[in-house]
């Protein structure tokens, strides 16, 4: 995404009708090898193009190599591959296959140049993250699934749907923005100096700071706002206490089983890398679950375990 993926072949930029052109052709080649697609809305007045983002659904092609379909139907001089997307060349033009699990998720969040970025600027204050898989709250490095469907998503954040379809100019995907129930201002005025450096990159989300008047940054990163408030509301909304609590509870029990054993135990025993990786897999394999193991037993019980192990290597 983005048009500079390829390095070894030439791209151009394409005008509006011959993009449009590019990407019939795309769509009728894979659909004749009945990929489900779709592509991700563009604003109106955009005259031209540096790259085409197809989106394809994993869903209902799970045995395909998307790899192999790229080379038989379009014969590309470069393909490279990105974690979740393939890009490669076609008429002198780059071409993004960005695979999805949701699509219609996926063509909220990438919609509009820059609508995913803006959003997820504004979610990720409350500790939410707004992705082209989903939206999620993170807690701890876990992260808990609130909703993968549009129209819950927007319900929630209190943007209407039926207006993001109607969305044509910069403009009115800026004041789309700023009807969300979560947005303020001020969020765009903090970011540290890797998220500075990373909007240098995105034209749309610099314009976006000038149309709310957002000059500079502060040097506090963190804006203060009522996360619980807003966590217990999503919480409530999506029927997620449960899985919490869930979450909660393992995160409690992970925390008990590395204080009753961790690689630094063995470290402080006087043991290398390369000892303590063949230890800890050989006590591993003495019981089948391990961990639930190490969770049950005493203390005095593991250290026992662990140094007639220790013997026996």
């Amino acid at each position: 995404m983005g048009g500079h993926a390829l390095k070894k072949v030439i791209t151009v930029r394409k005008n509006k009708s011959e993009y449009d052109e590019i990407k019939d052709r795309v769509s009728n080649l894979l659909k004749s090898r009945e990929i489900i697609i779709d592509f991700i809305p563009e604003l109106a007045d955009k005259e031209s193009f540096g790259d085409l983002d197809v989106l394809w659904s994993s869903s209902h092609n799970p045995n395909i190599i998307m790899k192999d379909v790229v080379i038989e139907l379009f014969s590309p001089k470069e393909i490279v591959i990105n974690a979740e997307v393939i890009s490669f060349d076609f008429e002198n033009f780059q071409i993004d296959l960005i695979m999805c699990n949701n699509i219609e998720f996926a063509k909220l969040y990438f919609s509009y140049g820059d609508f995913g970025g803006l959003m997820g600027k504004i979610t990720k204050q409350y500790n939410l993250t707004f992705g082209h898989n989903g939206f999620f709250f993170e807690i701890n490095n876990h992260s808990l699934l609130l909703t993968k469907d549009v129209n819950e998503f927007c319900k929630f954040v209190a943007i209407h749907f039926e207006n993001w379809l109607l969305i044509k100019t910069k403009e009115d995907l800026f004041e789309f923005i700023k009807t969300s129930r979560l947005y303020k201002p001020e969020f765009f005025s903090s970011g540290n100096h890797q998220h500075r450096k990373r909007i240098r990159k995105r034209p749309l989300y610099i314009e976006f700071l000038k149309y709310i008047g957002i000059n500079e940054f502060l040097e506090n990163d963190e804006i203060i706002v009522d996360k619980e408030k807003v966590l217990e509301e999503a919480l409530d909304f999506f029927h997620k206490h449960e899985e919490l609590e869930s979450i909660n509870k393992a995160i409690v029990k992970a925390k008990v089983i590395h204080d009753k054993f961790n690689g630094n135990m063995l470290k402080e025993m006087g043991y290398n890398g390369t000892q303590i990786g063949t230890i800890i897999k050989k006590f591993k394999s003495e019981y089948p679950d391990f961990d639930e193991w190490i969770y049950s037993s005493t203390n005095e019980t593991i250290m026992d375990s662990l140094n007639k192990i220790i013997l026996l290597i």
